[in-house]
């Protein structure tokens, strides 16, 4: 298994370098492309990105816009390849009632909870 994109949005500092030096050991990504919040990863997607991420990692707390409302816009955006990227969510939140939100997305196939350790690497194949 190894992936050509992973887009991790995620706007704390440490969870992101973990997550990454997690990724970059287990040696299943090509690219690893950060962004801090919803609005980046937006712009990123529909603007920068040449090709649609395999595997999107998505934090629900963010600024400026939150988890949800990445995955609202990212049901509108008309790519191709969308249909193929798998969301998984990444967030220290154990509220129910985020957990069951997260399943009502299409692209969103598990709900992990921070910090990503090496265990979750079996599950993004």
């Amino acid at each position: 298994m190894k992936f050509k994109n992973i887009l991790l949005v995620e706007d704390n500092e440490i969870d992101a370098y973990i997550t990454k030096f997690i990724l970059q050991k287990s040696n299943i990504v090509v690219n690893i492309i950060h962004k801090i919040n919803g609005v980046e990863a937006v712009k990123y997607l529909t603007e920068e990105a040449l090709t649609f991420p395999e595997i999107i990692l998505l934090d629900i707390r963010m600024p400026e816009m939150d988890g949800f409302g990445f995955l609202d816009q990212m049901e509108m955006m008309n790519h191709p390849e969308k249909n193929i990227c798998r969301v998984f969510m990444l967030s220290s939140s154990n509220d129910t009632n985020d957990i069951e939100k997260a399943k009502t997305y299409i692209n969103v196939v598990d709900y992990m909870f921070k910090p990503f350790n090496p265990n979750y690497i079996q599950l993004l194949g």
